[in-house]
């Protein structure tokens, strides 16, 4: 897969993490001023989905990063590799 097409992938991802992670936010805040304990269990509901999410979203957002590195590093010994497999006798001329 293209660098490239990762690096979109990833910030689409990360927004969307950081979207989720605002949205939790606002729950927390909401539990946090909750009135009735039916209030209160839908909200602790809502909190626990809400960070399962971003949970799976963060675990994503490091296997991109690990692919991403990855290619980086193939394509950058790629690159080198011409003058790391030359001939011994040729620098010797």
């Amino acid at each position: 897969m293209d660098v490239h097409l990762l690096m979109a992938e990833r910030r689409r991802v990360a927004e969307t993490f950081r979207a989720k992670l605002t949205f939790l936010a606002m729950l927390r805040g909401q539990l946090a001023e909750a009135l009735t304990d039916e209030a209160r269990q839908h909200l602790y509901a809502a909190v626990d989905e809400g960070a399962a999410t971003c949970r799976e979203l963060g675990d994503r957002l490091l296997k991109l990063d690990g692919s991403i590195l990855a290619l980086q590093t193939r394509e950058t010994a790629q690159e080198r590799s011409p003058l790391l497999s030359a001939p011994l006798d040729f620098w010797a001329a």
